[in-house]
């Protein structure tokens, strides 16, 4: 009896190893197709990078952000004209969000603040008006610049930002240049 019971024990053991085994093997396996696959995923990617435009379009909401933050600590009031992203720049800390990945002019500002916003107090635009009405364009002074597609891209006061084919209504008269 006590030799049915030792084989009893032992053949658990052996069906434990077995087990050990099998999960050894395959994990071994994932390992091995892992090993694998991963540069085929890292030298193609598992999803594509964002395209300029769409980079433009978050350096831009990120940039209007920034300056409702500013308006909020300086009594809801929008920076003035002149000098606009020295006074945000401390809200983003980036210097590379206020320039688009397309311009190529060298210039450190791509994009323009509306003049017709400068040092207003944001309670002074009604909220079904503020969708309306554009923050930030590409371009600069009273030029706006197209550089995606015919197009360039607007930040709203609502923060929303948007390609648009035609400067929108209620900016000022723009001239508009096509890159």
């Amino acid at each position: 009896m006590a030799d049915r019971q030792q084989m009893q024990g032992r053949r658990w053991q052996i069906l434990g190893c077995e087990w050990l085994f099998w999960l050894v093997a395959a994990m071994t396996l994932v390992l091995a197709f892992a090993a694998f696959f991963y540069p085929i995923l890292a030298r193609h990617g598992l999803h594509n990078p964002p395209s300029p435009a769409s980079r433009c379009m978050m350096n831009l909401k990120q940039v209007a952000n920034g300056t409702l933050i500013y308006a909020h600590d300086h009594d809801e009031r929008l920076p003035p004209l002149s000098r606009w992203n020295d006074r945000v720049y401390p809200y983003v800390n980036n210097e590379d969000l206020f320039k688009c990945p397309l311009d190529r002019t060298g210039a450190d500002l791509s994009y323009g603040m509306n003049p017709g916003l400068s040092a207003v107090q944001i309670a002074d635009f009604p909220e079904d008006v503020q969708p309306e009405t554009v923050l930030f364009y590409e371009g600069t002074g009273q030029i706006v610049i197209e550089r995606h597609n015919d197009g360039a891209n607007y930040a709203f006061l609502d923060r929303h930002v948007k390609w648009l084919a035609d400067p929108p209504e209620g900016l000022q008269p723009m001239q508009v240049i096509e890159r």
